[in-house]
C-alpha cells in the first residue's frame, strides 16, 4: 500500500486536503493496483466506503477483509496527520496575529456548550436544588420578613427545650452529689469501696439515660421543624405564583399563624460591648481604588448565635446573611482549631453548642457533616495503610490460656501492658499480671479486652474506667476484628520473656515504636490482625500510647 496527497490552500487557510489510497493485490496471474482519491476529513463511514468500492470496481470477495483493514488503518492515520497540519496552521495564525485569540476562545466555548447541551444527559433536579431556588426567590421578595419570623419562632421553641433539659440535668447532678456525699461519709464505717463504685455506676447510667432522652427529643423536634419549614416555603412559593393571590394578603396572613416570642423574659446570649473601628484605604496614583476595612474586637461565636431578642438590628443582620445564602457571594467565618475532627473540646465544643441551639433548615447538622468528613479521612487512611501493608500499625494477639490473650506490636515487638490507673503502654519485657488481658466477643461482633488485675478496659479514650456489671461499654473500648492482609513472613513474634517490667522503662513509651525493623520469622503462628473500632483521633491516650488503624 502506498499513498500520496495533494493540498489546496488559500492564504494559509486550508480549504481541502486530498490523499490517494493505494491497494495492491493479485487475482490469479494478474497483479492489480487500486488507486482511490479521498478527501479529508472523510465524512463517509469506512464500511460504506468499502461496499461502494467493491461494487464500483467489481473487486473479488476474497480481498474484502484485508481491504477493509487497510482502508480503515489508512483513514485513521491520515486523519490524525490532517488534524495535526490544521492545528499547526491555526497556531501559526494565532502567533502571527491573523486570528483574534478572544474570538477563537469564544467560538470554542460556544461550540462546546452547544455540543454538551445536545448530547449530555440532563440531570434530574433534586429536592435540595428546588428548595434553594425557591428560598432564593422568596428571600428577595416581600415574604422575607415572614421567613425570618418563622425561623425565629422555631429557634425560640428549641431554646425552651434546651432550657428544660439543662434544668433537669442540673437537678440530677445536685441530687447525685448529695447522695455521693452521704455515701462518702459512711465510707469505712458501714460502706465499702464496692458500694461507692456501684453508686457511681448507677449515677453514670442515670445521666446517660436522661441525656439520651433529651437528645432524641431535640433531634426529633428539629427534624419535624425542618420538614415543616421546607414544605411551608414550597407551598408559599406556589401560592404566590397564583395570580388570584395577592402578595400583600399572603404576607399578612402567615405571621399571625405562628406565635411571637415574648420580650423581656431573659435572653440566651447577652449582648456584649464591642470595640470596632472602620478605615478607608485608597490605593493607586492615577487609577485609585478604594477599600473599606473594618476591625472588630468581639467573641467570634457572636456572629453565629441566633439572638432571642428580635430587634430590628438583629433582623437586618440575619436578613443580610439570608440574602447571600444561595448566591455566588458567600461569606464565611474561619475558626482556628486543632487538627482533630470532633466537637468535644475548646471552641469546637462551643461552636457545636451554638449550632444545636437552632434548627438548620438549609444544611445537614454539624454532627452529620463531621461524620462525613470522618468517613472520608478514615477511607483515606485506610487506602494509605493498604499501600504500606499496614505493617506499622499491626498488632499480634495470641492466646495465653482460656479466655486470656497477649497483645504485642508486629514491628516494634513491644507488649501491650496496663498500669494501675488504666493507662496502656508498650514494654519490651513481659509481665503476666500487666500484659495479659481477658478477652471476650460481644453480640455485635466487637472484641473487648480487660485487665484481670486492675479491672480496667483497654480503651483509646482519655477517660479510663473499670468494668461494672450491666454498664454500657464505652465506644472506644470496642475493637473490630479484620482479616489479615499482611504476609506472615513479615511478622515478628518473639516469645514472651517471663520478666517483670524494667523500672527504667518509660511507661509512656508508644506501643507501636519506630524501632528496628521486623525480622522474618517463618515459624510464626498465624494470628488475627485487629484494628480498633472507628474512633475520633481526639480520644487517643494522653500518654502517647495509641493503637494505629
Amino acid at each position: 500500500m502506498q499513498e500520496s496527497f495533494k493540498m489546496k490552500g488559500n492564504k494559509g487557510k486550508i480549504c481541502s486536503l486530498e490523499k490517494e489510497f493505494f491497494y495492491e493485490f493479485r487475482a490469479g496471474n494478474h497483479h492489480c493496483i487500486l488507486r482511490v482519491p479521498l478527501k479529508f476529513p472523510v465524512k463517509e463511514n469506512a464500511n460504506h466506503l468499502l461496499g461502494h468500492l467493491m461494487l464500483l470496481y467489481n473487486l473479488p470477495c476474497f480481498i474484502e477483509n484485508d481491504l477493509k483493514d487497510s482502508l480503515s488503518r489508512f483513514i485513521e492515520e491520515k486523519s490524525i496527520e490532517v488534524y495535526d497540519i490544521e492545528a499547526e496552521a491555526v497556531l501559526e495564525a494565532v502567533k502571527s496575529g491573523k486570528v483574534d485569540l478572544h474570538e477563537l476562545t469564544n467560538t470554542w466555548a460556544k461550540a462546546y456548550n452547544e455540543a454538551t447541551l445536545e448530547h449530555a444527559q440532563p440531570e434530574d433536579p433534586s429536592w435540595d436544588e428546588d428548595f434553594a431556588d425557591v428560598y432564593h426567590d422568596l428571600i428577595h421578595s416581600p415574604a422575607s420578613e415572614t421567613l425570618l419570623n418563622l425561623e425565629h419562632n422555631y429557634f425560640v421553641s428549641i431554646s425552651e427545650l434546651i432550657s428544660e433539659r439543662d434544668v433537669e440535668l442540673k437537678k440530677l447532678h445536685e441530687r447525685q452529689s448529695i447522695e455521693m456525699d452521704k455515701v462518702m461519709k459512711e465510707l469505712g464505717k458501714s460502706l465499702t469501696d464496692q458500694d461507692v463504685n456501684v453508686l457511681a455506676a448507677q449515677h453514670f447510667e442515670s445521666q446517660q439515660v436522661l441525656e439520651n432522652k433529651w437528645n432524641n427529643e431535640l433531634k426529633q423536634t428539629t427534624a419535624i421543624q425542618k420538614q415543616e419549614y421546607q414544605e411551608w416555603v414550597i407551598k408559599l412559593h406556589e401560592d404566590l405564583k397564583n395570580p388570584n393571590t395577592t402578595i400583600g394578603d399572603e404576607i399578612k396572613v402567615q405571621p399571625n399563624q405562628w406565635r411571637e416570642s415574648i420580650e423581656g423574659n431573659g435572653s440566651l446570649f447577652e449582648d456584649q460591648r464591642q470595640l470596632e473601628e472602620s478605615f478607608t484605604i485608597h490605593l493607586g496614583a492615577q487609577l485609585k481604588t478604594m477599600h473599606n476595612l473594618r476591625l472588630l474586637r468581639a467573641d467570634m461565636l457572636d456572629f453565629c448565635k441566633h439572638k432571642r431578642n428580635h430587634r430590628s438590628g438583629v433582623k437586618l443582620h440575619r436578613l443580610q446573611t439570608a440574602l447571600s445564602l444561595y448566591s455566588t457571594s458567600l461569606c464565611g467565618l474561619v475558626l482556628l482549631v486543632d487538627n482533630r475532627i470532633s466537637s468535644y473540646s475548646g471552641i469546637k465544643r462551643d461552636f457545636a453548642t451554638v449550632c444545636q441551639e437552632c434548627t438548620d433548615f438549609h444544611f445537614p447538622g454539624i454532627q452529620e457533616q463531621l461524620e462525613v468528613i470522618q468517613q472520608i479521612v478514615l477511607y483515606a487512611r485506610t487506602q494509605h495503610c493498604s499501600k504500606s501493608k499496614r505493617l506499622n500499625g499491626a498488632v499480634m494477639i495470641k492466646s495465653e490460656g482460656a479466655g486470656y490473650v497477649v497483645i504485642n506490636g508486629v514491628k516494634s515487638g513491644r507488649y501491650l501492658c496496663m498500669d494501675m490507673n488504666g493507662n496502656i503502654f508498650g514494654s519490651h519485657y513481659f509481665s503476666y499480671e500487666d500484659c495479659t488481658f481477658k478477652h471476650w466477643t460481644l453480640e455485635n461482633g466487637y472484641d473487648v479486652y480487660q485487665s484481670p488485675k486492675y479491672h480496667y478496659l483497654v480503651s483509646l479514650g482519655k477517660a479510663k474506667q473499670p468494668l461494672f456489671p450491666g454498664m454500657n461499654l464505652p465506644l472506644y473500648s470496642q475493637f473490630l476484628t479484620r482479616q489479615n492482609e499482611i504476609p506472615l513472613v513479615q511478622f515478628n513474634t518473639p516469645k514472651p520473656h517471663r520478666h517483670t517490667r524494667d523500672t527504667n522503662t518509660d511507661p509512656c513509651d508508644s506501643i507501636i515504636a519506630a524501632g528496628s525493623g521486623a525480622k522474618n520469622n517463618p515459624k510464626s503462628q498465624p494470628s488475627t490482625y485487629h484494628s480498633p473500632a472507628y474512633s475520633n483521633s481526639e480520644d487517643e491516650d494522653p500518654n502517647g500510647a495509641t493503637l494505629k488503624r
